[in-house]
């Protein structure tokens, strides 16, 4: 079940809980551990595997509420190589293990965390 409004005062928690989820995922599937730099950065040592990007807008009100959440995920999975400026700054968890992994590996797991995470934020009307 997927929620139609989100907590404002969550909003925090919510990048934490998806920055573990994917965390846990990366660990489980690929037995390494990233580390979050809070916001919105994943990392594998000093080098970025990916990102999450929040959008959402404000419903004014006492208690503020949050009209909608998207949710963007970015990671480094099977890229081999990256440009020249990126190559200090960058890598993928092919590079890391040196084993390919189908997405749908980490698509799945993920989105289950996700709903989990949101199954109990819906407001019931």
């Amino acid at each position: 079940m997927i929620p139609n409004t989100f907590k404002f005062d969550e909003i925090e928690n919510y990048h934490q809980q998806i920055s573990e989820c994917i965390s846990n995922t990366i660990i489980k599937i690929a037995g390494i551990k990233p580390t979050i730099k809070y916001p919105n950065d994943i990392y594998l040592g000093n080098k970025k595997i990916g990102g999450i990007l929040m959008e959402s807008e404000v419903i004014p009100g006492d208690p503020p509420e949050l009209d909608f959440l998207i949710i963007g995920i970015g990671l480094n999975i099977n890229q081999t190589s990256f440009p020249s400026e990126l190559i200090e700054k960058a890598t993928s968890i092919q590079m890391e293990t040196n084993k390919s992994y189908p997405k749908v590996k980490f698509i799945k797991p993920i989105t289950k965390q996700l709903l989990q995470i949101f199954e109990n934020q819906i407001k019931v009307s």
